[in-house]
């Protein structure tokens, strides 16, 4: 026995689920965080659907993406992580 107390169990948190059925998120195609504007640079998206982009993403621009695709499904190549962090980077600074 314990700290002298029997019987007690400890309870689990609840994790607590957000549901964020029919919200809007605003996402900026060019990030603000690297001079994005306000004005012509916004899509609207399901809140859900702007985490998981920047899950996958980050802060990529579309033509980042775009170029970043097209280089990891060149055929005959094999990537690492690493080689992926460091594209990424990459791709990046050549947009700015």
């Amino acid at each position: 026995m314990r700290g002298g107390k029997m019987g007690k169990k400890r309870r689990k948190k609840k994790k607590q689920i957000v549901h964020y059925k029919n919200k809007t998120d605003q996402h900026h195609l060019n990030p603000q965080s690297r001079g994005g504007k306000n004005s012509g640079n916004i899509v609207v998206w399901d809140v859900m659907f702007h985490r998981k982009w920047h899950e996958l993403f980050g802060n990529m621009t579309v033509y980042e993406i775009y170029e970043f695709i097209e280089a990891i499904t060149r055929p005959n190549e094999v990537w690492t992580s690493h080689d992926l962090s460091r594209l990424k980077g990459r791709l990046k600074c050549s947009a700015q």
